[in-house]
C-alpha cells in the first residue's frame, strides 16, 4: 500500500485526503505500462473511476484492464463514464448527476479516481464544483485548487483551463432549503439543525449567504455584538432576532451556552440587504 497521501501518479491530487483523487488519464498506449498505472491505483485503495472523457477521443480504453486487475485481487472495482466535451462544461444537471455520483460511491466505500485526458480542465471543473458544494466559496474553490496541484507536473497549468470552466465554478450554487421545510425544524434541537445545514451545504455567512440562523427567542444585542455576530432586522416580527455565523463552531457554542434552539430559513425570504 502507499504511504497515506501519496498519489499513484506523479499528476494526480488529493481533493480529499484518502477518499477523492484527481488527475490526469490513467491509461497509457502500451498496455503494460497501463497496467502498471492501474495496478498502483488498486494498490492506493482506489476503486471507482469517473472518467469524464468522451468515447471517441484518441485514448486507449482501460476498463478491460481495471477490471481484470481487480479481478486478480478479489475486489470489486467500478469504471463510470460521465463524458464531457473537452474544453467545454456540462449541463447543470449533469454536472449534479456526476457529484451525485461521487457521493454514492463514498457512501459505498468506495475511493475515486475523477479524471479527464489531461486532468486539467473537465476535472478541474468537476472539482472545483465539489468544493464549492462542501461549502466554499467559486473563488475559494479556485485557490484551492491550485494550493492542491501545487506539487504537479502540470502545476504551471490553470485548473480548469478556460474562462468557461472558471466560471461555472464561480456560479455553482448548492440546492437552496424550501421554506416550509426549513421551517419544520423550528423547534428542534440544534443538532437536528446543523443536520440541516450539513445535508443541504448552506453557506452562512454575510447578506449574501445561501441561509441564516435565528434565534427565536429574545437575545441581547449586548451579548451579540460581545460575541462577534451581527444583528440583523427581520421583517416577520415573530422572529426576533437573526445571526449570520461565519464558523459553525461558534454557533454551537454560542447555542449551548444560551440554551437556545435555532432554526434555518432562506436568506432571501428575511434578511434585509
Amino acid at each position: 500500500m502507499l504511504k497515506k497521501n501519496k498519489t499513484p501518479i506523479p499528476d494526480s491530487y488529493w481533493l480529499e485526503p484518502d477518499s477523492i483523487l484527481a488527475g490526469e488519464y490513467p491509461g497509457a498506449k502500451v498496455e503494460a505500462e497501463a497496467r502498471k498505472k492501474i495496478k498502483a491505483f488498486l494498490d492506493s485503495g482506489i476503486t471507482y473511476f469517473i472518467d469524464l472523457t468522451e468515447a471517441h477521443e484518441p485514448l486507449e480504453p482501460y476498463d478491460h484492464l481495471l477490471h481484470e486487475e481487480a479481478g486478480n485481487l478479489g475486489i470489486l472495482a467500478v469504471h463510470k463514464r460521465m463524458p464531457i466535451m473537452d474544453v467545454s462544461v456540462p449541463t447543470e444537471d449533469f454536472m449534479n448527476e456526476i457529484l451525485e455520483a461521487i457521493d454514492e460511491a463514498l457512501e459505498q466505500d468506495h475511493k475515486i479516481y475523477i479524471h479527464c485526458w489531461g486532468g486539467v480542465g473537465r476535472t478541474g471543473t468537476v472539482a472545483g464544483c465539489y468544493l464549492v458544494d462542501q461549502g466554499l466559496s467559486g473563488e475559494d474553490a479556485l485557490a484551492e485548487l491550485s494550493r492542491l496541484r501545487a506539487k504537479t507536473p502540470k502545476k504551471h497549468k490553470s485548473s480548469p483551463e478556460t474562462r468557461e470552466q472558471e466560471e461555472m465554478i464561480r456560479k455553482w450554487e448548492t440546492p437552496e432549503i424550501p421554506q416550509d421545510e426549513a421551517l419544520k425544524i423550528a423547534n428542534e434541537p440544534l443538532e437536528e439543525a446543523l443536520e440541516i445545514i450539513s445535508r443541504f451545504n448552506l453557506v452562512l455567512a454575510g447578506s449574501m449567504s445561501d441561509a441564516v440562523l435565528m434565534i427565536l427567542t429574545e437575545t441581547s444585542e449586548d451579548d451579540l455584538h460581545q460575541s462577534g455576530f451581527s444583528l440583523c432586522q427581520l421583517d416577520d416580527p415573530d422572529l426576533t432576532v437573526m445571526i449570520a455565523f461565519t464558523d459553525m463552531a461558534v454557533a454551537r457554542q454560542f447555542a449551548e451556552e444560551h440554551e437556545k434552539n435555532l432554526v434555518i430559513i432562506p436568506a432571501k425570504d428575511y434578511l434585509k440587504v
